[in-house]
């Protein structure tokens, strides 16, 4: 058993964890020096590997970071694994650590996160070579990340439901915002069922292809049936934002409750380099105000619905635009535009 005198300090802290606090142990050994970091992730819990953590820290010299984790693996423990691994590295230095000696380590379903993390973040290794300091330029980050954007039926005076919208109504009385998807001849190659004509098939496919995750608001959530307990999309798993309970979640969706940026970057976590699609105009506009937008498409509709949920919400200052692409197609037309900043 390992001396406890042989760690110099053990300190607790609560990561913010997309679920709420996320229970993190650190261990720093008995030298003044800057020495590398090993974050290890434990298969029964911080306590249990306690004795472990401490004897690596000693008999290695390195700060040992014990991060706990939820279960099941996916995509729960993943999504806190990631997060916890960009917070190690961006706090190495603070804990007195070298940001360029970052190891990561776990045993039994830890071992798997372990490895799924380092798959996951580039230039990352599981218990080998050193992950490699991140940068910590935005600009540099939103340039090796995938894309965030939104794509909506929208009507021609700005809403993307009409009147009485909700669960077992749907869009309420503007259900013709969707007619598009059904009133063609192109069976979609990604949605089964859908059937449009062959210009918005053709577009409609490549955004749906683009999907390794998706971000939903509450109200989307809920007018939606909760997706069936699945996702809108046949195979990218959805993130639902919110700031109150939603027991009705499935074990097929996670809740973030901890604001936009958290759900963007858990659903970074498990979209495998693909790009993260927003839906509902209270998603979309928080994503906006973060800076974390960087295409909006709309799917405009000819006509005039005069009332029901809008799509666009209060920004604090004016978002720029630059039209990529416009397509006209029977009953829409379709307007990319990327976010200029």
């Amino acid at each position: 058993m390992p001396d406890p005198s042989a760690v110099r300090l053990v300190a607790d802290t609560w990561l913010r964890g997309l679920a709420g606090p996320q229970l993190a142990r650190t261990y720093w050994p008995p030298t003044d020096r800057i020495a590398p970091m090993l974050m290890f992730l434990p298969a029964d819990g911080i306590e249990r590997a306690d004795q472990f953590c401490r004897a690596v820290c000693s008999d290695a010299g390195v700060v040992v970071l014990s991060v706990s984790y939820r279960k099941p693996l996916w995509p729960d423990g993943r999504c806190d694994a990631i997060l916890a691994t960009d917070w190690a590295a961006d706090h190495a230095r603070d804990l007195g650590a070298d940001p360029d000696r970052l190891l990561l380590a776990g045993d039994g379903a830890g071992a798997e996160l372990a490895a799924a993390v380092a798959r996951t973040r580039a230039g990352m290794a599981a218990a080998g070579p050193p992950f490699g300091r991140r940068t910590t330029s935005h600009q540099q980050r939103r340039r090796d990340m995938s894309k965030v954007y939104s794509a909506h039926s929208v009507s021609v005076d700005g809403y993307i439901t009409g009147r009485d919208p909700g669960a077992g109504r749907g869009l309420g009385d503007g259900t013709m915002l969707f007619d598009w998807y059904f009133d063609g001849d192109t069976p979609s190659k990604v949605f089964d069922g859908f059937t449009l004509s062959e210009p918005s098939a053709r577009l409609f496919d490549t955004i749906a292809a683009r999907d390794g995750a998706i971000v939903a608001g509450r109200n989307t959530y809920e007018d939606s049936e909760h997706f069936g307990g699945g996702s809108p999309h046949p195979t990218a798993p959805l993130f639902v934002l919110s700031h109150r309970p939603a027991p009705e979640i499935s074990e097929r969706q996670t809740l973030v409750t901890t604001g936009i940026e958290d759900a963007i970057a858990a659903a970074r976590a498990v979209a495998g380099g693909k790009d993260i699609g927003l839906m509902g105009g209270g998603v979309l506009t928080s994503a906006l105000n973060a800076g974390l937008v960087d295409e909006v498409i709309l799917h405009q509709i000819p006509i005039l619905l005069g009332g029901g949920r809008s799509f666009f919400q209060e920004l604090p200052e004016h978002v720029n635009l630059r039209l990529l692409q416009a397509v006209a197609a029977p009953g829409v037309t379709h307007l990319h535009y990327e976010v200029v900043r």
